[in-house]
């Protein structure tokens, strides 16, 4: 049994053998056949594609800090008073001056309240008027009181003095002279009285100045009749009754001069009323100033010149200032990465550097960025500080965009290669490398920072190789190509 077995197998290799020639056979015939059409289609040398040399070499070590755009000034405008949103002047995306009226609410009651306080700021100046007019008057009545009343106490003195040591020829003459005098005080402080009966009648003046100039009155007329009676006696002689006359004329006088200075004790409270009508008119103007800053907060202004980024409010809405919340979001000023840098690389920042910067959406474009602060304050749970760097201005950078900031932290021995070697398949960088035979090979490749000179390749190359500079659409792994080597 076993060498019929081997015998069939034999048989079984034999006729696969001649099949497998058969087959060989007819495909070279057909390639024989169409050889001229596979002459025709032959691809063309390949294009001369320019490489690189690889060399290690001392370049910058940088650091890659990422970071967000944000604007220098970034402001929520809300309401400070409650009320209705009258009218809403702007847009999102316009552009707006420092002061520019944003928003209005209505401001009626507002307005109210300022003319309310105008009105009493006018009283207040009026009654100061008044209260100044009538101190001045009292003053000039008191004094004119005083005067005569001391004037008589000192003629009623001597009188009695006189009187008690008999009169002389030349007192007589005096007598005559004191009648003379207390006649034009009487005639002048009748007249005085005449003219303030007709000014209180008419309520121009207190009962107080009335009483006062009749008072002045009264003590004129007695001063004349002290005078008469002291004529009297020097051309009778000094007589028991004259003397008491002269002692109580004396006594009179003394109370006429009490009574005028106790009525100058009532300047003091005009004086006192006077200070109350100016503290009214500054209570009055600080109501006033209150009020108008209230109606001012009825307009809502741009705090600075800038954009408007958000609007959250439409006429006719009502705003709380209890809880109050934005109305519009405004932002100005230069725009700034706020870059997010460790520990160990901040004593490699200073204030002034500029620094190269990438911003997303870009196609790698390389930015300036100047440093203009640095965080005096960093985060203790990460150890990290903020670093903002003015952006280049009309770059066309908006807030919100997320960047990358390079700062240079030393040197380091590593490949450099341009970006344009640089391709991303399936969330790998690679490089192509052009092998012995003149085929582009795919080379998965770790990047470091990179810098206006290039991208640093700290593993995937060696020392040698050479790097299709700026791959094309048409080179892929295996690719034929025409190196040119630089």
């Amino acid at each position: 049994m076993k060498p019929k077995w081997i015998v069939m197998a034999a048989i079984v290799v034999f006729l696969l053998a001649v099949g497998m020639f058969w087959r060989l056979k007819g495909h070279s015939a057909a390639g024989q056949r169409s050889g001229i059409a596979l002459a025709d289609t032959r691809p063309a040398d390949p294009a001369p594609v320019q490489v690189i040399r690889m060399r290690l070499q001392n370049v910058p070590q940088w650091w890659n800090a990422t970071g967000t755009v944000s604007a220098q000034f970034q402001a929520g405008v809300g309401a400070k008073i409650s009320g209705k949103i009258q009218q809403v002047f702007v847009h999102e995306g316009q552009y707006v001056h420092k002061g520019q009226v944003l928003a209005t609410l209505e401001s009626h009651d507002l307005s109210a309240q300022v003319a309310q306080a105008a009105a009493a700021l006018e009283t207040a100046q009026s009654g100061y008027r008044s209260a100044q007019v009538a101190l001045q008057m009292e003053r000039l009545t008191s004094q004119a009181q005083i005067r005569q009343a001391s004037a008589g106490e000192l003629a009623a003195q001597a009188r009695l003095d006189e009187t008690l040591a008999g009169l002389r020829r030349q007192q007589k003459e005096q007598a005559n002279y004191a009648v003379n005098q207390a006649q034009a005080a009487y005639t002048l402080a009748s007249a005085n009285f005449r003219r303030m009966s007709q000014l209180f009648a008419q309520e121009a003046i207190s009962k107080q100045q009335f009483d006062a100039a009749k008072s002045d009155l009264d003590t004129s007329r007695a001063q004349l009749q002290i005078a008469q009676q002291s004529q009297n006696m020097a051309q009778e002689g000094s007589r028991k009754e004259d003397i008491q006359a002269a002692r109580a004329a004396l006594n009179e006088a003394k109370a006429s001069l009490a009574q005028a200075r106790a009525a100058a004790a009532q300047v003091l409270m005009r004086r006192q009323a006077v200070q109350a009508a100016l503290t009214q008119i500054a209570q009055s103007r600080a109501n006033l100033q209150l009020s108008r800053v209230m109606e001012s907060y009825a307009v809502i202004r741009a705090p600075f010149y800038g954009v408007i980024t958000k609007r959250s409010v439409d006429p006719g809405m009502v705003v709380s200032s209890f809880f109050p919340s934005p109305l519009l979001t405004e932002e100005g000023g230069e725009m700034r990465l706020n870059a997010v840098v460790p520990e160990s690389a901040l004593a490699y920042v200073k204030v002034g550097d500029t620094v190269p910067v990438r911003i997303d959406g870009f196609d790698g474009k390389v930015f300036d960025g100047l440093v203009v602060e640095i965080s005096p304050q960093g985060d203790p749970t990460s150890h990290t500080f903020i670093v903002k760097l003015r952006l280049s201005p009309n770059a066309g950078i908006r807030s919100g965009q997320f960047g990358h900031a390079g700062f240079q932290i030393g040197t380091q021995r590593a490949y450099l290669v341009p970006a344009t070697a640089i391709h991303s398949v399936d969330g790998m960088d690679v490089v192509y490398v052009v092998d012995k035979n003149n085929r582009a090979r795919m080379r998965i490749v770790t990047l470091g920072a990179s810098s206006p000179s290039g991208t640093v390749v700290l593993s995937g190359l060696s020392d040698g190789d050479w790097v299709v500079a700026a791959p094309g659409s048409d080179i892929h792994d295996g690719a034929s190509i025409t190196p040119v080597k630089e």
